[in-house]
Order: C-alpha cells, then structure tokens, then sequence
C-alpha cells in the first residue's frame, strides 16, 4: 500500500532533476515534516475577491472566510507574516509545506466551515503568494489576480475541452476557489490524500526507509521476468501513459505542465505501471489560440486582457519542447539513471529502454495527429532545425531520446 501523498511529497523526494532546497528556515523545508499554525489575516469583506469554479459555491466560500465583524479571512505563508505586520492576525488549522514551499497542505479545524472547502477524503492544498522569489531559486512566486483568474476559469474549461476532443482519461484536479487581496491572492484545491504518487515519487527513495529500492524498482520486479523484458517494453509501461495526456492537451488548444511535481499517477493493477494521471496545478497552464486553429476547434471565450491565458506566438513553439524535452524529459532521464543506478538496468538494457521510449512517444504523436500540423518544426522538437524552434530551455529529447 502506498503512504499518503503528505509522506510522499515530503520524504520521498530526492530532488533528482530539480532545483536544490532555497536557503529558509530548515523548519520549513518539506523534509523536516513540521506542522505548524496557520496564519490568517482579518481583511474587510470589501477588500476581498472571491472566486470559484462552480459559482454556486461562491456562498460555501463566503460561510467559510468569515471572521465576524464584517471581516474574512485571508491566508498567509510565512515567509510573508512580516509583511502583515499591524495587521489583525488570527491562527486556525494547521499547515505543513510541500515540494514547492508556497503550496501549503492544510488541515483545518475540526467543525469550521474551512472544513466544508473541499470534500471529505481530500487532502486540502492551499497555493500561497509570494513577494520574492524563494532564496536560492528563480522564479517568480507572487499569485496575482490574472493568475488565480485563470486558474480558476481554467479548472472548469479545461476538463470539458479535454472531453470535446476524446480526452477521457486525464484528469484535472479542480481549483475550487481562490481569494485575491489587492495584488495577493490564494488558491484552494482538494487533492487525493492518498493512492497517487507526485512523478518524482516514482524514481525516489523514501527517506524514512533509505533500504529500499525506489517503487519503479520494485514494481519492475515483480512485473517482469528480466531486467531486458523490461526494458524493450518501457515506453508503453512509462513513456505512452504519460506523454498521452500531455498530447490530449494539445490537441484542445492547452499546454498542460507536466513538472514531476504537480503531475501524480495513480498506480496500476496488472502489467501495466500508470493507470491515470493527474494534473493539481494550472498556473503554468496556457492556451495555444494557433493550436486550437490548427485542429479545427473554435476559439474559447476568456478575458483576453488577462495575459495569463495566453502566450505570445514568437513563444509558441516553445511549448512542446518545455514539456516534453525539460518536464517529462527529466522524468524519463532520471527514471532510467536510478534504474541503472539500483543496479536493476544495465547499460544495454538503458539503450533499450531508450529506443523504447523513442518508439512511444512517437506513436502518440502520430496518433494524435501533430506529425500533420502545418510549420511542424514549430511544435515537434524533431522535426526540421537541431534545436526545434532554435530555443532552449529543454533540448534533451532530441538529442537523447530522437
């Protein structure tokens, strides 16, 4: 059985691939497991934005803010507790951080209406702002309006747009709520609190029992009968399931993120390793208007001077390659140097499992019709110049996995 997904995320993580932990308190770094009092700020009801993907929830989030006195509550990380300094602070709940520090797992009071958020046998995440960037790690980490518009917006287009186009199968976790003060704002989502493992989890150790092998590890051994079965047969066991739903997201006009962090898998039964996957973050999600041209499909209604919805089409091209040559790509890398690493593949057996994920990735592309779009060496790293769309971040799977 698998631990919960709070273990998971916290203890079976060996940042392999990823950015080394920011210079903050050690207590706040996810592997230390510490608990710790959530912070909320009392905020005039006036001041607050309110937002849901269902809007007959909007009332359940209005029950569940209030602070009396016409106020709501309004959550707060604690890197950022000293910009609120004067402000009227109450604790309720209690919080541990995840694999990327802002996003927080929640637990709140027994009989609050916090509890009502999301619904019972989810873990409750809630995606914090911050000012600055985390010590130590680029990138930008403040959550402003536009992007907790556009995620909440995309948390119920997205799965009906997957449905249009035969997308059945790929899960988008809901964002259920969010909640903007000024140019701050927090993201409330229910994830599964157990039976899933972030993608980073699939290649990791525990931790809290260094003996045992990594779960590809092991789940390989007991599914085959040699390491070299296994590797001829690991695109279709670990390339085609995900690369799938990243493919169904570009056939509905939509770059999902497939970062090993907000991409779980739930486990298979049988032969196979991968039954679902699922996607609990639409931040980095953009939509791509040419895609969705290009496949025939009508353009979407949204705010189109939110910025966030959308990218410029000098960057388009970009897309395909983040996802599948930088986010998946890495999974795939790292997922076959542990292989080798625990002594389970050999060097030929790694060439193998190459040529194999080759093979699968692929066949998916073909099946989805993007070998057939028209300027290809915009969307498929392969296609035409050494480097795709002549740009970097991510040039590893045409050069490793072509």
């Amino acid at each position: 059985m698998l631990p919960d997904l709070v273990h998971l995320e916290q203890q079976v993580n060996e940042r392999l691939g990823t950015d080394p932990p920011p210079t903050i308190s050690t207590d706040l770094l996810p592997e230390a497991g510490r608990w710790f009092p959530m912070a909320w700020a009392r905020i005039p009801r006036d001041r607050l934005r309110k937002l849901a993907d269902d809007p007959a929830g909007l009332e359940q989030l209005e029950a569940a803010l209030d602070a009396g006195d016409g106020r709501q509550l309004f959550p707060i990380h604690p890197l950022l507790l000293e910009r609120y300094a004067g402000a009227s602070i109450v604790e309720s709940g209690r919080f541990t951080v995840s694999a990327s520090y802002r996003t927080v797992f929640f637990e709140p009071e027994a009989g609050t209406p916090l509890q009502a958020l999301v619904p019972g046998g989810e873990q409750m995440m809630i995606k914090l702002h911050l000012d600055d960037p985390l010590p130590g790690i680029a990138g930008d980490r403040r959550l402003t309006p536009q992007k907790v518009e556009k995620c909440i917006r995309l948390s119920a287009l997205i799965p009906r747009q997957l449905a249009a186009v035969g997308g059945a199968g790929v899960t988008v976790l809901r964002e259920r709520f969010g909640v903007v003060h000024g140019e701050r704002g927090a993201i409330f989502r229910g994830v599964p609190a157990s039976g899933v493992l972030p993608l980073f989890s699939l290649y990791s150790r525990d931790s809290s029992r260094p003996g045992d092998p990594p779960w590809l590890v092991t789940r390989l051994q007991e599914r085959f009968d040699s390491p070299h079965e296994a590797a001829e047969g690991f695109g279709e066991l670990l390339a085609a399931p995900l690369i799938t739903p990243i493919l169904a997201g570009f056939g509905a006009g939509f770059s999902l993120e497939m970062h090993a962090q907000n991409t779980l898998v739930q486990p298979a039964q049988g032969s196979a390793l991968i039954s679902q996957v699922l996607f609990r973050d639409l931040e980095s999600v953009v939509v791509l208007p040419m895609l969705r041209s290009q496949f025939g499909l009508p353009p979407l209604e949204l705010d189109i001077d939110n910025p966030e919805y959308f990218t410029e089409p000098p960057i388009a091209s970009r897309w395909f390659n983040r996802n599948i040559d930088h986010d998946l790509g890495r999974s795939f890398r790292w997922s076959l140097r542990v292989l080798e690493r625990e002594g389970y593949f050999s060097p030929r057996d790694i060439l193998a499992a190459g040529r194999s994920i080759r093979r699968a990735v692929r066949r998916r592309i073909r099946e989805r019709g993007m070998n057939r779009l028209a300027n290809l060496g915009r969307w498929l790293p392969y296609s035409r110049s050494p480097y795709g769309s002549g740009r970097r971040p991510g040039h590893w799977y045409r050069t490793e996995f072509r």
